[in-house]
């Protein structure tokens, strides 16, 4: 009896302490993957650059079963952006966030920052994070000024979030608010992966 309560005491300072793994009891810092209708961890785990045994491992999963409007646990070094960024390119991402996402969820705001690391992945934009933020006719922040308002603490977080591997996207390379659009655009030929907060995400 002494032994059992000694092991169920253990366990209740372990969890006070936040000793278990992470899929046990999962931080505000880790990324969170939403399951949507329809996705696998094969889906997920590709999307995310992880396998389905990390996947499995991280979030402590004996079989492939998973449910629509669950959360699951990205491992930490899935989709990592490779490249270490400078101080430079780091705070150009914080005030792109803080210009285009600034009322926007946390979630949103590490979105804008995937996009941008999503581009430099494809090869089909500019291979740096300020070739991509300066991109003639890219974003309207650059254009009215306001790139240049002093990013927010949440912002930083947002983009240390991202190049951990948090994309909330699934790989989206475009994101705009459909409120904001007048008219005919071009954006509206782009294929909607994701909406958050405001924004909506595409391919």
């Amino acid at each position: 009896m002494f032994k059992k309560a000694l092991i169920v005491g253990t366990a209740f300072v372990m969890l006070a302490l936040g000793a278990f793994p992470v899929w046990a009891a999962p931080n505000q810092a880790t990324a969170m993957h939403n399951i949507r209708w329809g996705e696998s961890l094969y889906i997920i785990a590709r999307n995310n650059n992880t396998t389905v045994g990390e996947l499995k491992q991280a979030n402590g999963l004996n079989g492939n079963l998973i449910y629509a409007g669950e959360k699951l646990v990205i491992p930490e070094k899935a989709g990592a952006f490779q490249s270490s960024l400078n101080e430079r390119e780091s705070e150009l991402l914080a005030r792109l966030v803080t210009a285009e996402a600034s009322g926007e969820p946390f979630e949103g705001k590490v979105a804008v920052v995937s996009v941008i690391l999503n581009r430099i992945k494809d090869g089909k934009f500019p291979k740096t994070i300020t070739a991509n933020i300066f991109k003639p006719h890219e974003f309207e922040s650059v254009a009215n000024g306001l790139i240049w308002k002093q990013p927010h603490d949440e912002a930083y977080k947002a983009v240390e979030a991202a190049c951990k591997g948090w994309d909330p996207t699934n790989g989206a390379k475009y994101f705009f608010n459909p409120a904001k659009v007048k008219g005919r655009s071009w954006v509206w030929t782009r294929t909607i992966v994701e909406r958050i907060g405001n924004h909506v995400f595409g391919i």
